[in-house]
């Protein structure tokens, strides 16, 4: 059973694709106007740290106002 468990978290780990998911990281994709790509990084964000949903949800509404 325990061989079985490790196989599907490896298999999802390997589906995710999150392998670095940091503020520092959607700061960057601000800081050079890549904005779709800071609003995935600071949804992935929320999602892995639900403690500050709060902080990373004001984050996503200001990327927003500058993609608009």
């Amino acid at each position: 059973m325990d061989k079985l468990d490790t196989e599907n978290k490896a298999k999802r780990s390997s589906e995710d694709g999150d392998i670095l998911v940091t503020e520092t990281l959607a700061k960057v994709y601000l800081d050079q106007m890549l904005y779709h790509k800071a609003l995935d990084t600071y949804k992935k964000l929320m999602l892995k740290f639900p403690e500050k949903s709060v902080y990373f949800a004001a984050q996503i509404t200001e990327t927003e106002k500058k993609i608009n």
